[in-house]
C-alpha cells in the first residue's frame, strides 16, 4: 500500500491475527487493538508482527439514475473511442457487443458495424435524425468527450455510486481491458488518472489493489509507458459477462484487506492533530482504517451535504496557517469524494482558489475580499475555541461583506470545548458566535457507549484549604504543594487510595508538585505498593519504560506532575486520584478525562478527588464556567471605616490611620476524596467506619408461621451515629 505520514501520537487501528496459543488471554484473530504509534514502537517484535493495518469497503449513497449505465461506461473507458463522432466500441466478443447494441436500442439509436466481423469490428452508435444523441451529450457533460487513451478517467459520481453500480462499472472495465491471472486480475491503461480511479474503485468495493508502471510495445516497434493495476480479492459479486475475464475463486486463506507495515522516522514537520477527547474510526483516501477524533466527520458531512444536496458553497475559515493546512488535510482524509471540490485561498500557502464549491481560507487573506470570493451559503470556523477574542474584528469585517453578497449566509463554529480558559464561554450575546445549536455531552457519550462510565467515592479525612491564594486565575503552586505535602494528609490519602482500589488494576495519581509526588511514591512503597513516578524532568528512556509498565499492567500505581494531563492514552486506567486542587475547569476535565477511555478490562472508572475540584467546578458533564467581564479600567479601591481614606483594596491595614480590616472570607476547599458526584445526578457511595453490628429477626404480626421473615441490621458508626438496613427474602 501507499505510505502515509503521521505523528507519534496518531492512533492506529490494528487487527490482530491468531496467536496460536490456548491461553484465555491469547488473541484468536479479528480483535481490534487501537494504539498510538509511539506505544506501538515500544512493543516487542512478535507483538507487532501479529498486528496488521486493515482496509474496509465503503458504502456511498450514490445517485439513483446515472446518465450512462456503469457497465457501458466501463466498456467505453477500456475499448471505446471517444475522440471521433459517432462514439464507437471496438470488441471481438459477442457478449459485450450485445450489451452495446442493447444499450443503443434503449436510447433510440442504431449501431453500424465497421471492419471484418470475424476479427475485431467497431460498433458505432448513431442516431437517425441527428449527429448528437443521449450518449454523446452525457459524455460531454462528464468531460469525457474527446479524451484519448492517456487522458481517460472515471467521473466522480461513478466513484461514489451505490455498490451495485460500482460493481457493474468494474465488470465493464474488466470485460474491456482486464485480464485474469493466477491470483486475481490485472487492468492495463495508458491513463495515470484512470489507473488511480480504478484503484479507488476496487478498494471501495473491499478488494486489494496495487499499481505499477511498465513499458509496453507491439510488433511494429511502437510503444509507451502504461499502468498495470493488480487486483486481488473476492470477485464473486462482480457481474463480468466474459467468463475468461472473471477471476477464479481465491485459494489463499489470507485476507487481502489486512497488510503488514513498518514504521520509519520521517523527521519533524507540521503537527496536524484532532483536539477532541472522544475517538472514532474513519478511513483515509486509501480506505485504511484509522482511530481518531469525531468532530472532523461532522465537518466533512456538513460540507458534503451543503455541496451535493443543497448545491451550495462552503467557506472554512481559520486564523493561522497551521489550522488551514490541518483543515484541508482533515477534509481530504475524511471525505475523499470531495477532493476535486476543495480549494484554498491563502497568501501564506501560495494559493488563491475562488471557483471551488468548498474554499478553505485564511482570515488575514480574505477579510476584505468577500465580494471577490462570491456568495457563500455557509461559513465554518473549525476549532473555534482557538479564536482569540481580540481577533474577532477581521471576522466581523468579512462577515459583514459576506452578508452583502448573500444576506442569508450562516456562520457555524465547531469545537470540543465551547469556552476559553481566560474569558469564559465562547458564545455570548455580543460575541461573534452567540448560540449553541448542537452539543453532545459526556453523559450522552457514556450512555451511547463511546466513553467509560465514571463513579466517585467519599473519603474520611477533611482539611481546610482557606489559606491558599490565587494568582493569574490559578492557585499558587508553591502554596498548594506545601499544604498537600503534609505527612498526615499524604498518609491518609494513600491509605484511602489503597482501600478503594482493591479491585482496580491501574491507578493514575495527579500530585501537586515533584516533592509531593515523591512523598506519595515513598508512602505507597512503605505500604507494600510499588508506585511509578514521572515528571517533566524524568529522563526519556526512564519515562518510556515506566509508562510501558503501567499500560501493560505490570505497574498498578503511577503518580505524575503535570505531564499526563493531555496526549496520554492508557485505556486500562480504572481509577484517577486527584491529589491537587485547580481553578482551571479545562485542567480538571483533562485529568478526569484520562479515565474516559473504553477497555475490556474495566466496567467503570473511579474518581477520587482530594482537591475539592468536583465541588468547585461541578460535574464533568455540567462544568461551571464563569465569564470574565471586561473591567472598568480603574484599580479596585475601598474606604477606610475609621478615617474614610480611599485606599487600594489589597491593603489589610490602612496606611493613614493603622485601622486593621477583617480578613476576607475565602472559600474552604476539601482535601478529602469528594462526596460530590463526578456526573450530574449521580448518587455517590459513602463509606462509614463501623464499630458495632446488631442483628434482629422480625416476624410480621398476625402472619402465619411459614410467612417469610426479615432481618434488621443496625450499624453503629462512631459514638452516637446509627445506620440500619433491612434484608428481605
Amino acid at each position: 500500500g501507499e505510505a502515509f505520514t503521521v505523528n507519534a501520537g496518531h492512533v492506529l487501528s490494528l487487527v490482530c491475527t491468531n496467536e496460536g496459543k490456548r491461553d484465555a488471554c491469547a488473541r484468536r484473530g479479528g480483535e481490534i487493538d487501537n494504539i498510538t504509534v509511539a506505544d506501538y514502537l515500544k512493543k516487542p517484535k512478535y507483538w507487532r508482527h501479529l498486528r496488521k493495518l486493515r482496509r474496509v469497503a465503503a458504502e456511498f449513497p450514490g445517485r439513483p439514475n446515472l446518465p450512462i449505465p456503469p457497465y457501458i461506461l466501463g466498456l467505453l473507458l477500456g475499448d471505446g473511442c471517444l475522440t471521433d463522432l459517432p462514439i464507437s466500441l471496438t470488441t471481438a466478443d459477442e457478449q459485450t457487443a450485445e450489451a452495446w447494441i442493447e444499450y443503443a436500442g434503449s436510447i433510440n439509436c442504431g449501431v453500424t458495424v465497421h471492419g471484418p466481423p470475424d476479427r475485431c469490428p467497431s460498433y458505432r452508435i448513431v442516431k437517425e435524425n441527428g449527429r448528437h444523441n443521449v450518449l454523446t451529450e452525457a459524455l460531454a457533460a462528464q468531460g469525457l468527450l474527446g479524451t484519448e487513451s492517456g487522458t481517460k478517467f472515471v467521473p466522480h459520481m461513478y466513484l461514489v455510486a451505490s455498490r451495485q453500480d460500482r460493481l457493474a462499472l468494474l465488470a465493464g472495465l474488466m470485460d474491456s481491458d482486464g485480464c485474469r491471472n493466477k491470483s486475481g486480475c490485472d487492468y492495463l491503461t495508458k491513463s495515470q488518472e484512470l489507473a488511480a480511479d480504478v484503484m479507488f474503485l476496487v478498494r471501495s468495493l473491499g478488494l486489494a489493489a496495487h499499481c505499477t508502471q511498465k513499458y509496453c510495445s507491439c510488433q511494429t516497434g511502437a510503444g509507451g509507458w502504461f499502468y498495470r493495476v493488480s487486483i486481488w480479492g473476492d470477485f464473486s459479486d462482480v457481474p463480468c459477462r466474459l467468463p475468461r475475464r472473471q477471476p477464479r475463486p481465491r485459494k489463499q486463506k489470507k485476507c487481502v484487506l489486512r497488510t503488514g507495515f513498518k514504521v520509519e522516522p520521517a523527521g519533524q514537520g507540521q503537527y496536524y492533530g484532532f483536539l477532541l477527547d472522544g475517538d472514532h474510526l474513519y478511513v483515509d483516501g486509501h480506505f485504511v482504517v484509522h482511530h481518531n477524533s469525531g468532530k472532523t466527520p461532522v465537518m466533512a458531512s456538513i460540507c458534503r451535504d451543503a455541496v451535493t444536496q443543497w448545491n451550495g458553497r462552503v467557506l472554512v475559515l481559520a486564523h493561522v496557517k497551521e489550522l488551514l493546512e490541518q483543515a484541508v488535510d482533515k477534509l481530504n482524509a475524511m471525505a475523499p469524494d470531495l477532493y476535486h471540490d476543495i480549494g484554498v485561498y491563502s497568501a501564506g500557502l501560495g494559493s488563491r482558489d475562488t471557483d471551488h464549491p468548498i474554499i478553505v481560507a485564511g482570515i488575514q487573506s480574505v477579510y476584505r475580499r468577500a465580494a471577490e470570493l462570491d456568495a457563500f451559503d455557509l461559513i465554518l470556523l473549525d476549532e473555534c475555541h482557538m479564536l482569540p477574542p481580540e481577533g474577532e474584528g477581521m471576522y466581523r469585517t468579512f462577515l459583514a461583506g459576506a452578508k452583502e453578497v448573500n444576506p442569508n449566509v450562516r456562520l457555524v463554529g465547531l469545537t470540543a470545548t465551547p469556552y476559553r480558559m481566560t474569558t469564559g464561554m465562547i458564545c455570548g450575546p455580543d460575541n461573534l458566535l452567540n448560540h449553541i445549536c448542537y452539543e453532545v455531552g459526556v453523559r450522552e457519550l457514556i450512555v451511547q457507549g463511546y466513553l467509560c462510565p465514571l463513579k466517585t467515592k467519599a473519603g474520611r479525612r477533611k482539611a481546610d484549604m482557606s489559606g491558599l491564594h490565587i494568582r493569574g486565575g490559578e492557585f499558587i503552586a508553591g502554596e498548594v504543594e506545601a499544604l498537600m505535602d503534609d505527612d498526615l494528609l499524604v498518609g491518609a490519602a494513600c491509605r484511602e487510595i489503597i482501600d478503594h482500589t482493591q479491585n482496580r488494576h491501574s491507578v493514575l495519581i495527579f500530585a501537586a508538585g515533584v516533592q509531593h509526588a515523591l512523598h506519595v511514591q515513598r508512602v505507597l512503597g512503605e505500604m507494600g505498593r510499588e508506585c511509578g513516578f514521572v515528571c517533566g524532568d524524568t529522563l526519556p528512556f526512564e519515562r518510556a519504560e515506566t509508562l510501558r509498565r503501567f499500560k501493560d499492567g505490570e505497574l498498578k500505581f503511577l503518580v505524575n506532575v503535570n505531564v499526563l494531563t493531555t496526549g496520554f492514552d492508557a485505556p486500562n486506567i480504572d481509577c484517577v486520584a486527584l491529589l491537587r486542587p485547580t481553578m482551571s475547569p479545562g485542567l480538571y476535565y483533562q485529568m478526569v478525562g484520562r479515565g474516559f477511555r473504553l477497555d475490556p478490562s474495566k466496567t467503570d472508572c473511579l474518581i477520587l478527588d482530594f482537591g475539592g475540584n468536583i465541588l468547585r467546578h461541578g460535574p464533568v458533564d455540567a462544568l461551571q464556567i464563569q465569564d470574565r467581564m471586561p473591567g472598568s479600567g480603574e484599580a479596585p479601591a475601598k474606604e477606610c471605616l475609621q478615617c474614610q481614606a480611599v485606599i487600594h483594596a489589597a491593603y489589610a491595614t490602612c496606611p493613614e490611620c493603622g485601622y486593621e480590616f477583617d480578613p476576607p472570607q475565602r472559600e474552604k476547599h476539601d482535601q478529602e476524596a469528594s462526596t460530590a458526584g463526578i456526573l450530574s445526578g449521580e448518587v455517590t457511595e459513602v463509606d462509614h467506619l463501623v464499630s458495632e453490628v446488631h442483628y434482629s429477626i422480625h416476624h410480621k404480626r398476625g402472619a402465619p408461621e411459614d410467612h417469610p421473615r426479615t432481618l434488621r441490621i443496625d450499624y453503629r458508626c462512631g459514638l452516637t451515629a446509627y445506620h440500619s438496613e433491612w434484608v428481605c427474602p
